[in-house]
């Protein structure tokens, strides 16, 4: 468009003032002429912003611009005007005025590129100078052309200046309204559509009551109120069409919205179906080797008659039975289903306790590099849980680089933990509060992008084959947010590994916490009334078995039912050892209920192969009971049986 004004300017100065071809100087007569000093200030302006795109070009715009300005005070001079025109023509006010504009937006646009604004703002003012007389040419406006401003503009005058600032608008659409007429939206599509109608409808009816009127067909009183109903309908039309655009672009854009939900939804089913599968997979993996474990060193301790192997094989199954145990326990740690058994301490002394017992399975040629930032700062929390976790963590960090490198472990205090964070979770924010933080950061590889994505996920593992199982970060996840606390996790190629957990702090202390000092070994006093209420006969048994040896009398019931019976026929118990879950409409928590309502004196210790908190934080006498998770070892139920039967 610029190119078409300079050539329209071009051709009035060479062919109509140079070669003396009327034609070019005017349409037509009567209508004005453009003058030289008109055409002259086109051409520069064109000149001018077809250069603004570098940084010489900005000077010679600038120049331009100063050249468009003389030539405006030398048409304002009349003794140096007669050198260039007649006296009769000369530059308009509006010719005058664009031209100013023109020079304005170049100014700008070469000294302040920032105040894109402003410039725009020039460019459209010289837009509508240069609309008005075309659509009083169009109209054959005589008092358009009577008026001062306008007299003397021709009409290839206001075309040029019109191809001029139209130019000069696209050729900066991405920072002025021509770019939403450009854009992709649904409001540029609906504007796209509409523009024409609110451009040429108006136009056409206009020019069509001017003809009716020259020929009489109508009155001008009728004539202004057919503009009035035109202009009433085509801006009625327009604001329908919009609507109607609009409401079904929403429609589609809600349909569409709905079938990505659905999408995502199945996308996260079969993430989930997934994840159950490889957990499940590796479990039932896990679980049929440590059994065939068991029940192979079981037959043959039934077979050989050695005492040796006997021994041997006893201990090789024990040790089976303990690795399915604490499977057992990082799953539920994983479904944050565990039994935790959280007390205050001081978390900069667990943290330097932890290392110790790190570094004695450190290669020589690893650094740590420890900061404790939070001395005296307590955290709630289960001690033998967060050193599991934090061993976990300080372990993945030691297999993540050679026989090189540092782990640099910090502490630290926040007031809230950052989000994003690396996995997403159910429930929902962490509630407000400062946080204690530990941090361990490693000089390793890191990991990409689709790694670290996965690497929540159970039995996901980036080790080679009995390297790692895939439980521990799970787990350590499962293990912060059942402490109401979080993980993140960032890490790149090439640029290692930061893991830092997060637990709300409960509370500061001046001296460090006194360790917690653990009973001691205890045997049986006296020959105390035990029953033992599960639903599966080989663990009353088993249990009915070890506590006889013990010394203990020993009852078995398979439900609560059956045991308030036994508790009302029989001599009173004065131990009750009972499963939460049992079959039938009483369970473990009730039992207790009717035991310490009954008879207050006898005690109850619950048990569970699930995490029954949430059940027993129902009762009011909650505290009172203890609770042990399955499997028990014979040494802690001994121990807990004896504290019982003691207090």
């Amino acid at each position: 468009m610029i190119c078409c004004a300079v050539l329209i300017a071009f051709a009035v100065l060479i062919f109509g003032w140079g070669f003396g071809i009327d034609r070019f100087v005017r349409i037509q007569q009567p209508f004005p002429a453009m003058v030289p000093l008109t055409a002259f200030s086109i051409i520069a302006a064109g000149v001018g912003s077809l250069m603004m795109r570098t940084a010489p070009g900005k000077a010679a715009g600038i120049l331009c611009a100063v050249l468009i300005v003389g030539s405006v005070l030398l048409e304002d001079v009349s003794d140096l005007r007669l050198l260039f025109h007649d006296a009769d023509e000369g530059m308009s006010w509006a010719s005058q005025a664009a031209a100013l504009l023109a020079a304005a937006a170049l100014l700008a646009q070469a000294m302040m590129p920032d105040w894109r604004r402003l410039i725009t703002r020039l460019d459209s003012v010289g837009l509508c100078v240069a609309c008005l007389p075309l659509l009083g040419y169009i109209f054959n406006s005589e008092a358009l052309f009577g008026n001062v401003v306008y007299t003397k503009l021709a009409l290839h005058t206001g075309i040029a200046f019109f191809l001029l600032f139209a130019g000069r608008l696209m050729m900066r659409a991405d920072e002025t309204w021509i770019g939403v007429l450009y854009a992709q939206e649904r409001g540029s599509q609906v504007g796209r559509r509409i523009l024409p109608v609110v451009i040429l409808g108006p136009i056409v009816m206009c020019y069509l009551a001017l003809v009716a009127t020259e020929q009489q067909f109508v009155t001008a009183d009728f004539r202004l109120t057919c503009l009035a109903f035109a202009v009433v309908a085509m801006g009625t039309i327009a604001v329908v069409t919009v609507a109607d655009r609009v409401n079904r672009l929403e429609r589609s854009a809600r349909a569409y919205e709905e079938e990505l939900k659905e999408r995502d939804l199945e996308l996260v089913r079969s993430q989930k179906v997934a994840v159950l599968g490889r957990l499940v997979g590796g479990v039932s993996h896990d679980f049929n080797n440590l059994l065939s474990v068991i029940i192979g060193n079981l037959e043959l301790f039934d077979h050989d008659e050695s005492p040796e192997n006997r021994d041997h094989y006893k201990d090789q199954a024990l040790k089976a039975a303990s690795n399915a145990a604490a499977l057992t326990r990082q799953l539920l740690t994983y479904g944050r289903k565990s039994r935790l058994d959280p007390e205050p301490f001081v978390l900069d002394e667990s943290v330097a306790e932890t290392l110790q017992m790190f570094r004695r399975i450190v290669d020589p040629g690893l650094r740590i590099i420890e900061q404790f930032t939070v001395p005296g700062h307590q955290v709630f929390l289960d001690p033998s849980n967060f050193q599991q976790v934090l061993l976990n963590i300080l372990i993945n960090a030691r297999d993540a680089m050679d026989t090189q490198g540092i782990i640099f472990v910090t502490t630290g205090l926040v007031t809230d933990v950052p989000s994003p964070r690396v996995a997403t979770h159910d429930e929902g924010p962490l509630n407000e509060g400062p946080y204690v933080t530990v941090q361990v950061r490693d000089t390793g590889s890191g990991m990409a992008p689709g790694v670290l994505e996965r690497i929540f996920e159970p039995y996901f593992t980036t080790k080679g084959v009995g390297e790692g199982s895939g439980l521990g970060l799970p787990m350590a996840q499962g293990f912060c947010r059942q402490s109401d606390g979080d993980i993140r996790v960032d890490s790149a190629v090439g640029l290692g590994t930061t893991v830092t957990l997060y637990f709300p702090l409960s509370g500061t202390v001046e001296r460090a916490v006194v360790p917690i000092t653990r009973p001691k070994p205890h045997t049986p006093k006296g020959r105390a009334r035990i029953l033992v209420v599960d639903d599966e006969d080989a663990i009353t048994e088993m249990m009915a078995t070890q506590l006889s040896q013990d010394g203990y009398e020993v009852e078995t019931a398979k439900d609560a039912r059956a045991a308030l019976d036994l508790f009302e026929s029989s001599p009173r118990f004065d131990l009750v050892i009972s499963d939460v879950i049992m079959p039938g409409d009483l369970q473990g928590h009730h039992l207790a209920g009717r035991v310490h309502a009954l008879w207050p004196d006898a005690r109850v210790l619950l048990m569970s192969g699930y995490e029954s908190n949430r059940l027993r934080e129902q009762f009011t006498f909650a505290g009172r009971i203890e609770f042990l998770q399955k499997p028990i070892d014979r040494k802690t139920l001994r121990r807990t049986i004896t504290e019982l039967l003691e207090s």
